[in-house]
């Protein structure tokens, strides 16, 4: 018997690692997505921001969970939460990138996923419907810095601080070096 294909299979199976950030093509919005984990404290931090083809930032958010997360639901969390964010503030994304190649595959997998996370695989694949077919990819850690930084900056905080149309100062540095490769 044949196997069905699945609706969620990755749209770029085969293609190239992303070692820097890359702007989206003209007219589409990228998200980068990331969480980070304080095990000493029970805390994970969630950062995401959207940016447009000339790489500026539309909206970012960085927030903090406190409780027993591991990394891999910590990472499936902050793309759940920030596709869930920027679909209630109207940005409809293109591309979803995230460093956590076990949860992208585990999304873009045919296969249903049987896992402590099978949940939020669920939640973000029916998300990225939402978004008219939006593709998660798996970018190395250098072509998701700034929202790696976000998920560092919601550790040291206790509420969620956002930011539209503005650079945060703690990914400045990262935004203007992504917008000038």
């Amino acid at each position: 018997m044949a196997q069905k294909s699945h609706k969620y299979t990755a749209k770029f199976s085969l293609r190239p690692r992303v070692f820097l950030w890359v702007a989206p093509p003209a007219c589409s919005l990228k998200l980068n997505v990331d969480a980070a984990t304080d095990g000493e404290n029970s805390t994970i931090g969630l950062g995401a921001l959207v940016r447009d083809s000339d790489g500026f930032p539309l909206g970012c958010f960085a927030k903090s969970l406190t409780g027993f997360f591991s990394p891999k639901e910590a990472e499936a969390l902050a793309i759940s939460y920030a596709l869930k964010w920027f679909l209630e503030l109207g940005f409809f994304v293109s591309f979803v990138e995230s460093d956590a190649e076990i949860i992208v595959n585990s999304v873009n997998s045919s296969l249903e996923c049987v896992s402590q996370w099978d949940c939020i695989v669920r939640s973000i694949r029916s998300l990225l419907f939402v978004f008219s077919g939006a593709c998660l990819l798996h970018v190395m850690r250098n072509g998701n810095t700034a929202a790696y930084r976000l998920a560092r900056y919601a550790l040291q905080m206790e509420n969620e601080v956002s930011w539209l149309e503005e650079i945060p100062p703690c990914i400045m540095t990262n935004v203007l070096f992504d917008s000038q490769e």
